[in-house]
Order: structure tokens, then sequence, then C-alpha cells
């Protein structure tokens, strides 16, 4: 007797794959399966899982589905290269490849809700892995899902230029000539046809210097607007000829203007939306969306701002400064239509509208621009205090954003940020004057690990006179007690500060770790968090606020309700999605005065008397 029989869309989907090993001859080994669900060929590819969605979970967006035509499920998936690392090349390092890697991650996941995302970066981002990747386990899915499959496939790194064989350079080149440790633009060209070839629709993102070298004779035609049709195209940071660029405080360019066309609701968004069965005059809204055509047409205005000078760039030519090429890259037919993005239509969350005087003082803003072995400088200009240009500049001056709840314009939103050491030495006066009226800090993560910015910060919030707190990132593999007592070390006392928030989410390189460890005894799992939460209540005298996302909510039962909730979501609606929250971290690409690169945003839902009332250890 089977006393937990297999759901039956996971038996379908597992036939589909094994029968595919057995008839393609996919290496000699058995499947191994992951134990977020994941089958792939080798042990070690789990770890390369960032996010993982099982098959009986699929719930296709309706968008997704209206486009796609039919009910069955649409999987989604996300493979994300980076190298940020050139161990064998003098300046070679490329640290906006890392931050454009973390920062798509949490785009397709929590913005986008893809199924799957893969992440493969500097030593993982083998030429042997991309292949396995791109030629195997894609094509696979689309074969198991009946093509009812997108793909995303994203690169940021470097490249070289050759006549023959322009490349892009893994983190293993011994020099700009080792096959060995190039990858092809037309390797990846050909892998990419035969993604489209198992797929509805494929986008690939190049972000390296010279990667226009992918584009070769390919079908005209079709329209990159059509995201009900099916197509695959390819998006280029910019020619074969042309350098890319990198953000000296976080990202490229390319990946930056990309992203923030639609997070910050400046792409055009299509309404997507059904008839009434039973009224056909009537219709049923399901949502907008953002077509590839809209997305680039919105990364191109912000890179043209700086083209033609509305960003005024200094010291270098602007030609340099390349456009988004785009071409279709479907082998054996025009690609009638294109890849597009979830969007949430623009409501209560806008951005500012600018006015620019003509009187009062000018002020230059400078923002970093790193080519392969060279730095130069763009500045912006700022007139009475307004920001004159848009595009990259708007990293320096985030968007205005009207609060979860409507105040009286005597109360405005309570914002704050959070940061860590990784925000670097923050002048907390000046975060001050921007508008922040509070701060979590990062104190501790695990049983042994202190943030070494944790005492600096403290006292400089304390000087400033901004409301703080700390917040504790969670263990799921370690004790509960020797995790509360590496905090009570490091933070002794509560008197004076905002409650303790925990930080519970599947962190870093060893997410897939934490996470085996977080649910392979659900209960136990709860139980020990329930023990840190109470020590933390005991010592200091407030009830702590826990900070989870959606990849929490099987673990955060009705047992937790008795906490204050922080919940982290960057769909731009006009509040998150979580019925219950008191902070809504709701950006984290956010710019404020006095903190170098990206930080968190976060809104307190509440009125300055209930913000007191927070800070105290009243729960809400």
């Amino acid at each position: 007797m089977v006393n937990n029989p297999m759901p039956a869309r996971t038996a379908t989907w597992l036939l589909a794959i094994l029968l595919q090993f057995a008839c393609t001859g996919v290496h000699a080994q058995e499947p191994f399966r992951c134990a977020i669900g994941a089958w792939v060929d080798l042990a070690k590819r789990c770890d390369n899982f960032a996010y993982f969605r099982s098959p009986d979970d699929d719930e296709t967006d309706p968008r997704i589905l209206k486009a796609a035509g039919g009910t069955d499920a649409v999987r989604t998936i996300g493979i994300l290269v980076g190298i940020s690392d050139y161990p064998n090349f003098a300046r070679g390092a490329l640290p906006a490849a890392h931050s454009d890697v973390g920062r798509l991650k949490n785009f397709l996941i929590d913005h986008q809700h893809f199924d799957e995302v893969v992440i493969l970066e500097n030593a993982d981002a083998t030429a042997e892995a991309i292949r396995y990747f791109l030629t195997q386990y894609v094509p696979l899915q689309g074969q198991a899902y009946n093509k009812r499959l997108r793909v995303l496939f994203a690169f940021s790194g470097h490249g070289i230029a050759d006549d023959m064989t322009p490349s892009l350079v893994l983190s293993s080149a011994a020099s700009a000539t080792d096959i060995s440790g190039l990858y092809p633009l037309h390797d990846l060209q050909s892998n990419l046809q035969g993604i489209a070839a198992q797929s509805w629709q494929v986008l690939g993102l190049v972000d390296a210097c010279y990667g226009g070298g992918i584009f070769g004779i390919g079908w005209a035609g079709g329209n990159p607007d059509a995201y009900w049709k099916e197509g695959a195209y390819v998006v280029t940071a910019g020619s074969k000829g042309s350098l890319t660029w990198a953000m000296a405080d976080g990202g490229s360019m390319f990946f930056n203007a990309f992203v923030d066309g639609m997070v910050e609701n400046r792409a055009n968004a299509y309404p997507v939306f059904d008839r009434d069965p039973k009224d056909p005059t009537k219709r049923i809204d399901r949502g907008h969306v953002i077509t590839q055509g809209q997305a680039v047409a919105e990364a191109t205005r912000a890179i043209h701002d700086m083209q033609t000078g509305v960003v005024d760039v200094a010291d270098i030519d602007k030609d340099l400064i390349s456009e988004p090429w785009v071409g279709s890259i479907e082998p054996t037919h025009p690609s009638a239509g294109a890849f597009f993005f979830l969007a949430d239509k623009p409501l209560q969350v806008v951005t500012s509208v600018v006015v620019v005087s003509s009187s009062g003082p000018t002020v230059s803003k400078t923002i970093s621009l790193l080519p392969i072995g060279e730095v130069v400088m763009v500045t912006s200009t700022v007139r009475g205090g307004a920001m004159a240009a848009s595009g990259p500049a708007r990293h320096h001056e985030p968007p205005a954003r009207k609060s979860a709840k409507p105040k009286p314009q005597t109360e405005p939103a309570i914002r704050g940020v959070d940061v860590s050491h990784h925000s670097g030495k923050i002048e907390w006066p000046k975060v001050k004057a921007s508008g922040i009226s509070f701060a979590y800090v990062k104190a501790v993560q695990g049983a042994s690990y202190v943030d070494p910015e944790l005492s600096a910060n403290l006292n400089a919030l304390h000087a400033a006179g901004i409301p703080y707190g700390v917040y504790a990132s969670y263990d799921f593999c370690a004790d509960p007690e020797e995790q509360f007592d590496n905090l009570s070390r490091a933070v002794p006392s509560g008197d004076d500060v905002l409650p303790l928030a925990l930080d519970a989410e599947f962190l870093g390189a060893k997410s897939n770790e934490q996470k085996l460890c977080a649910t392979k005894n659900v209960g136990a799992t709860r139980a020990k968090m329930r023990r840190f939460l109470e020590l933390v209540s005991e010592l200091y005298k407030k009830p702590p606020i826990i900070y989870s996302n959606k990849e929490m909510s099987p673990i955060l039962d009705k047992g937790f309700e008795a906490y204050p909730v922080w919940v982290a979501d960057y769909n731009k609606r006009a509040a998150p999605a979580a019925k219950r929250w008191t902070i809504w971290q709701y950006a984290g690409t956010g710019a404020v005065d006095g903190i170098k690169g990206q930080v968190d945003m976060n809104l307190f839902a509440g009125s300055p008397a209930e913000f007191e009332a927070f800070k105290a250890g009243s729960l809400r």
C-alpha cells in the first residue's frame, strides 16, 4: 500500500524527464533528484538553484495563461551567469556583475514569480556547466511541458572582440586567447536557438563588451510587442564593436536601466483582460504586462539621456556609450512575438514629477562608469535642489512613494532603511537630512558571526538622533540558543531602540542548505524559531518583529501571528500583498544621500504616534 502517492502533475513531469534521459542518453548515471525537487544529471548541480517551485505548485499567472492560450501550466525559467572574479587578469575584477546577478535574482523571484532560477557565478560558471543547463536541462523541461516554457538567460561579465570568435570571458580564463576559459558567442547563439525549438518564448540578455557579436544572419519580421505570440530574441548592451559600462556604485548601466524601467513603472504596460462569459460586453481585468519591446525602449531612453547629454558625460566620447541591440534568434522562422514581463498597474505608487527651477544653486552629482581597465566620471546637474536629468541619475533620487495607508499631509510617510557592512561607511546625518525616519542595521548571523560595522553604525545612529534597531539573520541549521547567545553578546541592551528584527530567509550561497534544514522537519523548525523569539522577548522586553518573504509562508504558520511582520514585497502596488504587516520593504535598489550604492527601502504602516508605540514594544 502506498501511503503518500505521487501527485499526478509530478508523476507526468517526472515521467517525461526520465524518458528524455533514457532516450537522449544524457550521461551514463541515473538522474539525481535534488532536495528542492529538481532532477539533474549530477548532485553538484543542486547548489546552482537559487529557487525552484515544485511542478505540483504550478499556479501560472493568469496573464501568462491568457497569452499562451489553453489551461495547462506554463513554466518560466531563468538562467543567470555572472563573472565578477577574474584572478588571472590585472584590474579584471568586475563587482558590477555580482550586483547584476543579485538584483536579477530578486527581480525574477520576487517581482516576476519565476518557477526556477539557476545561478552560475565565477568558478561555478564553467563552460561545461553553462552548456549543460542550456543544451540539456532547459530543453528537457521544454519537452516535459510540451513547449509551454518561457526562458530568460542573462550574462554579465567581460567579453573579447575577435573577428573570428567573439566570446564571453569566464573566470577560469588564463588569457584572452585561452579557449578553455572562453564561451564563444556563436555557441551561445546556437544554445539559445536549441532552447527556442523547445520553448514558447526565449529572451537572452548579454552585458559584455562586444556582445553584439552574437548576432548573425537571422529571420526578419515579427513584433517584439506581441506578447501573446511565440518568439526568441537576444538583447545586448551594445554592438559587436562597442564597450559596455558598469556603475561604480553597483550594477551595470545596461541591467540597471533595463530593470529600473520596469520596477519603477516607467516602461509602458499593456492591459490584459478576458471577456465575461456571462456577459461578453463586459471584461475581466487580469492585470498588466510589459512587453520586451517596451522594456528595451525604456532602457534605451535612459541610456539615450547619457548619449545626448541630458545627463552630462565628462571626459569620454559620448559615442562610446552604446544603445542596446536587439535581434531575433529563431532558427527556422520569424519571431512573431516576444518575451514579456509581469507588471502592476501604477496606481498610488508613482514616480516623482520633477520640476526644475532656473533659480537656485547648481549642485553636481557624479556617477562612475567603469569599462574594462579604465574609470570615467559621468556628471549629472541638479538645479535648485531637484534632479534635472532622468535615466541612470535616478539612482541618486529615489521616486517619491505614497504610504500603504493614506495619511493627511501633516503626517508624512515614515520611511526607513536597513543596512549591513555591505553598505560601507554611512554618513548618518546626511541620511537623516534626506528624510529617513528609522534604520535597522545587521547585528549577527547565526551562532558566531557579528557584522563588523555594527558598533560604528549604532554609535553613529545614536549621535544622529535616528530611531534604530538591529536585525539578526537566522541560521536554520544552527541551534537557536547558541544564536541567541551570539546576539546577546553583540547587543546586550534593548532600551530606547526599535524591536529586534528576526531576519527569516534563505540567504546567500548556502540558501539550498538553509532551505533543506528548514523544511526537512517543519515542526521542529517552528519550535526552534519560537524558542529564539521567546528568548529575545525576555531579554529586550519587547516582542521582536519577523522579516520574511514569500518563501517562508509554509513555515510561518498561525503560531507566529503574535509577532509584528516586516514583509519584503517589491511588486510596486499601493501596499504589499500580505494581509497583515507593520513594515514593508518595498524596494531593494533605493538611493539615499549618505549611503553609497543601492539600499533597501522600507515603509512603516502607521502614523508617527503609532510608530512611537511600535518603538515602545506595543504589538500591532
